[in-house]
């Protein structure tokens, strides 16, 4: 054999080495092919809060519920509505004819029987009810569907110094009502160098009452049912 030949079957020799490598590759590649790895989808992220929302947020008025108590019997569906009546929520009684009216946030509110309107009502922050209308009428903290017609008193009251005072009003039968207030040092005085002070007793029965101030009576008034009383008094 010359050594052409002897080239020749070295090179076929080799091609066939390089033939079996790739197969045995391929085999392998086939049956352990080491797997791609997962698609990364994009997570969509939260949206975020604007300064504008959170202020919004943390302003906004806490819900609360008002108490209200049925006097009478009543016949009906009552409800819970806006001031414009609509429905907000049915109200429903126990046995002793007290409820709950809402979740609501500070704002006036109506019932309605039935769909009658039978009056309104303002809730505050505080959840005292005030400027009630109709059957309604609130002793400060709770609202009542009215069994009898309650008067109430405006008092203006005139204070030389600032702080804390108390009053308190006293009817016939020894029942009492009671406001407490604070006027603050920077609180602007009137022409005369003095404080004033408004004070609203709501619901308040017909009869004879006494105004008094630390244990002193001031005066005497008569409310009448349904009426307004206004008066002023000067604490020493």
């Amino acid at each position: 054999m010359n050594d052409y030949s002897i080239r020749l079957a070295a090179l076929g020799a080799m091609i066939g080495v390089l033939t079996l490598s790739a197969a045995a590759y391929a085999n392998v590649s086939a049956a352990g092919r080491i797997p791609d790895p997962p698609a990364v989808t994009a997570r969509a992220e939260p949206a975020r809060q604007t300064a504008t929302e959170a202020a919004e947020e943390v302003l906004a008025p806490a819900a609360c519920y008002a108490a209200l108590r049925l006097e009478t019997p009543i016949r009906g569906r009552l409800w819970l509505c806006d001031l414009s009546g609509s429905p907000i929520a049915e109200v429903e009684a126990d046995a002793d004819g007290d409820a709950a009216l809402g979740p609501v946030t500070p704002g006036r509110y109506c019932l309605t029987l039935d769909s009658e309107r039978i009056g309104s009502f303002r809730v505050l922050e505080n959840a005292a009810i005030t400027e009630t209308a109709g059957r309604l009428w609130s002793d400060g903290e709770l609202l009542h569907l009215e069994r009898f017609r309650p008067g109430q008193a405006e008092i203006t009251l005139t204070l030389t110094e600032p702080g804390y005072e108390s009053i308190l009003l006293v009817d016939d039968l020894g029942r009492r009502w009671t406001r407490d207030f604070f006027i603050p040092e920077q609180e602007g005085r009137g022409a005369d160098g003095s404080y004033a002070r408004v004070l609203r007793f709501q619901g308040l029965p017909e009869g004879r009452y006494t105004l008094v101030h630390d244990r002193r009576p001031l005066q005497q008034f008569q409310v009448l049912a349904g009426g307004t009383v206004r008066l002023s008094a000067k604490l020493p």
